[in-house]
């Protein structure tokens, strides 16, 4: 029997509604949303909320996933990494993060709150963050960059990257700088990769 035209299947329902709770989570937080107001957002009675998810806590982690899952950052960087080329790898992380953070305003949003509120955004096993750390451990090792603590390094790029998508959206330094995407990532990669060259 065909489907209704104003009949949503399940797979679309699920999706209807991990949309209303991004909104809602990047409106309020994790600990302001309320599951009422996201039932009320996606049009669906609580009920059907917590038959699809079970919990608050699993519809905002499922959310996180349908919002970073369909873009991985880690197919941008490979390449880069596999050539070793350092500047390749920290502009290409850094023009994904900017690119994505401009498309999708929830993204700062949803970072900002999980921050705040202790609930952390990672998923899955490897992170952009954790996927840097182990590149520039590698090439520490080597001796293409000067040793120093990887995972501080990985960290504070990912500080510098976010802090200029936040700016954008919430001028934070004032008005936004009218450059594009690509050269806000080659500035970011060229001012943290010359403090990690070795040194004469």
């Amino acid at each position: 029997m065909p489907q209704s035209k104003n009949r949503l299947s399940a797979e679309q329902r699920k999706e209807a509604i991990l949309e209303a709770a991004l909104n809602v989570f990047a409106r309020k937080g994790y600990n302001g949303a309320r599951t009422k107001e996201i039932a009320q957002e996606a049009g669906i009675s609580e009920t059907l909320v917590f038959r699809h998810f079970g919990s608050k806590e699993n519809l905002y982690r499922e959310a996180l996933d349908h919002l970073f899952s369909p873009h991985p950052v880690d197919a941008d960087m490979a390449p880069a990494m596999a050539v070793d080329d350092d500047h390749e790898v920290l502009y290409q992380l850094a023009r994904h993060v900017i690119e994505h953070g401009r498309r999708d305003g929830r993204i700062v949003r949803l970072n900002l709150f999980s921050g705040l509120e202790g609930m952390g955004m990672a998923k899955g096993e490897s992170t952009p963050v954790q996927a840097l750390e182990d590149y520039l451990l590698r090439r520490m090792e080597e001796g293409g960059l000067r040793k120093m603590d990887a995972r501080l390094a990985a960290r504070y790029f990912m500080y510098a990257v976010f802090l200029y998508v936040s700016d954008m959206q919430l001028k934070l330094t004032g008005p936004p700088s009218q450059v594009s995407d690509h050269e806000a990532a080659e500035v970011l990669a060229d001012v943290f990769l010359g403090g990690l060259l070795p040194r004469a």
